[in-house]
């Protein structure tokens, strides 16, 4: 079920935008064992989902896996719908201590299957660069019948013609604020600027974090703070970075990205949201934070020379080894 975001508690927004709160002591804390990760379709999601994957091997973590090979809905649907206990491979009784597999997003379902205390972690990206990159790796001109430039000239006639017969259609229109659970296919709702605001308001009241790709070091250092866990588990190398099958520059003209603005309306406002909310945050940030990213930015350069991210090591400081400064020693092992 998603909220009644017509009216109710989410009718008058709050103030915005917010900050997130601040990590706890990062010398006292302990790592957070129930994650919550909304794998949002090329929002570097992959990437995001291998350092999931990876952190709850080393935590030693239950992961709730779907039925199907990768996402929580049915095999090939024409239109993926929202996470049901059906979904998953789900034990009543038993606990999960995170969720990482693609879904569309429904909060009291998920809720009911994972811990009280779980943390909920999203992921956006700059919407017209999503949408692009999605056209891209789902091959949507193969479904449309039309290469990106023309699909964009008149995206609600191609949208007639082959929405209701095509698999992954859905992902051409509002494909981030679909996957948060929107319920993007309703005509009322789609283009209501109150409607959506107050869904992206509902998001903001659930999530506790939001990966901003264009951040994605900040984010990923933030989330670390939050989360309590070691910088070596949050190393990456980027992950399914397809190359395009078409030429970028036949949409790099502002008008095709004016029109993707008016087409989907719902994702500029979720991302626009996230990105200011991280920005306000990064506002407050020490020099310890930009002296920690700039750690992490060394520790990535160091998997070229190690060979393999898990062989990078990484000696923080502090009563847990969590605390990294500009005298942090990074070695291969």
């Amino acid at each position: 079920m998603w909220p009644n975001i017509t009216q109710g508690r989410y009718s008058n927004p709050r103030p915005f935008p917010l900050r997130y709160k601040e990590p706890t002591n990062i010398t006292t804390c302990k790592p957070q064992r129930h994650v919550v990760y909304l794998k949002v379709a090329k929002c570097f999601s992959t990437t995001s989902y291998s350092i999931m994957k990876h952190a709850a091997f080393k935590y030693r973590l239950n992961i709730l896996k779907p039925k199907a090979k990768d996402h929580f809905y049915p095999e090939d649907p024409l239109r993926p719908r929202r996470i049901t206990k059906e979904d998953a491979v789900y034990k009543p009784g038993k606990t999960y201590d995170m969720i990482v597999d693609h879904m569309v997003f429904d909060y009291d379902v998920v809720s009911s299957m994972m811990p009280s205390d779980s943390f909920y972690v999203g992921a956006v990206r700059e919407p017209f660069s999503q949408f692009k990159s999605a056209y891209n790796a789902f091959s949507l001109w193969n479904k449309f019948h039309v290469p990106i430039d023309e699909f964009l000239r008149a995206p609600q006639t191609h949208w007639n013609r082959h929405v209701r017969v095509k698999d992954l259609t859905a992902f051409a229109r509002n494909s981030m604020m679909f996957e948060f659970g929107f319920p993007e296919e309703r005509d009322d709702l789609r283009n209501n600027e109150t409607a959506i605001q107050h869904y992206v308001d509902y998001l903001d009241s659930k999530f506790d974090f939001v990966i901003v790709t264009e951040y994605f070091d900040e984010s990923l250092i933030y989330l670390r703070r939050l989360l309590c866990w070691k910088m070596e588990y949050v190393l990456y190398l980027p992950l399914h970075v397809k190359q395009y099958m078409f030429d970028p520059k036949v949409v790099a003209n502002s008008s095709f990205q004016l029109q993707h603005k008016k087409w989907s309306k719902a994702d500029y406002y979720l991302y626009h949201h996230f990105l200011s909310k991280f920005k306000a945050t990064l506002n407050q940030q020490g020099q310890d934070f930009f002296e920690e990213l700039r750690v992490f930015r060394q520790a990535l350069g160091m998997i070229r020379i190690c060979g393999n991210l898990r062989r990078v090591r990484i000696e923080g400081k502090g009563a847990l080894g969590l605390l990294y400064t500009s005298d942090t020693n990074i070695k291969c092992i």
